[in-house]
């Protein structure tokens, strides 16, 4: 009962024409930082062979319901090419998670929904997701899955909630693991929010405590329930790529040196991925949009305290994906 009546005040969210409007400049805003990728990057090799034998293997890196989701979407076996398809309705997912996400902030304006939306889609790793002509699609959905579940658990305290962010969170490690951690990266973004007293009403209620409990289980939970049922159903179809990123860290002396390592990676990724003007575009744009935005409700000074938390909270989730 509690679940359909979170279903129907979603609907009857979905009919405001105010959120329309929101979703809409979010979308356009989105289409824009993007164009540049979806015109410009050359198709990755994975691309590339999945649209000649239209195989899919995902299942082997630990992602069977991405699987399942692409099988479904193209009626059966084999997958079938239509980028730029999928990675428009990626726009749109994230479109809408980026309104929900403004509003629980208390932002009801169109152009500063887009503004801060572009986080999902111009960031470097959205950026290097979206690039995938196949894979953009349930890349998004897993960080749509996180997102949502870290919303949940962050309004008014129910049980009801709290099982419906576990499943979503679960989703998300189904489809996409790096993309779970979006769940970790919205919370420290609440619980910061909820800090400075940016939040919207209801969703300034929970105490931080409850808040960092409450988002600790939900992430465990979520991630011990795809391990267990993974071991139970897939584990002997890994790969060797999914078996050495599973591995975890070991404790001794070169930790350190490893971490420091990880946190560098996705930097220089980026630089062979996107060095090269346009596609540098959406990087800019998403830098200087974010200052903007952060200006409008606090000064320089707060902005650049709650920066520095949040690269270093960024940094512990970066050891957070490498470690799954």
């Amino acid at each position: 009962m509690a679940n359909l009546m979170i279903w129907r005040e979603w609907v009857g969210l979905a009919r405001d024409p105010v959120i329309r409007r929101q979703w809409g400049a979010a979308m356009f805003a989105g289409f824009f930082a993007l164009l540049p990728l979806i015109l410009s990057v050359d198709l990755y090799i994975d691309d590339i062979e999945r649209a000649m034998d239209g195989s899919r293997g995902w299942v082997r890196v630990g992602r069977p319901l991405a699987d399942t989701l692409v099988e479904w979407l193209n009626f059966g076996s084999p997958a079938t090419a239509v980028a730029p398809l999928y990675t428009l309705v990626a726009i749109a997912f994230l479109s809408s998670v980026g309104v929900a996400v403004a509003r629980v902030h208390g932002i009801r304006s169109p152009f500063w929904t887009a503004i801060a939306s572009l986080p999902l889609m111009a960031q470097p790793y959205a950026l290097q997701a979206m690039s995938y002509g196949f894979d953009a699609l349930f890349m998004a959905a897993a960080l749509a899955c996180s997102i949502t579940a870290a919303l949940l658990v962050h309004f008014r305290f129910a049980w009801s909630r709290v099982a419906a962010a576990l499943v979503l969170q679960l989703f998300a490690f189904n489809l996409y693991q790096p993309g779970a951690n979006g769940f970790l990266m919205m919370t420290g973004c609440l619980c910061i929010a909820s800090v400075l007293g940016l939040l919207n009403r209801p969703w300034q209620v929970l105490s931080l405590r409850l808040r960092l409990i409450l988002s600790a289980v939900v992430y465990a939970g979520g991630y011990g329930l795809y391990r267990l049922l993974f071991s139970l159903l897939f584990e002997h179809r890994l790969n060797r790529y999914a078996s050495s990123a599973a591995e975890l860290k070991p404790l001794d002396s070169a930790l350190p040196m490893a971490l420091s390592t990880s946190v560098i990676e996705p930097l220089q990724q980026l630089l062979a991925d996107f060095g090269r003007w346009p596609l540098v575009l959406p990087c800019c744009l998403f830098i200087c949009t974010y200052a903007l935005l952060v200006r409008q409700w606090r000064s320089w000074r707060v902005a650049l305290a709650v920066g520095v938390g949040f690269c270093s909270w960024s940094c512990c989730c970066r050891q957070a994906g490498c470690s799954c």
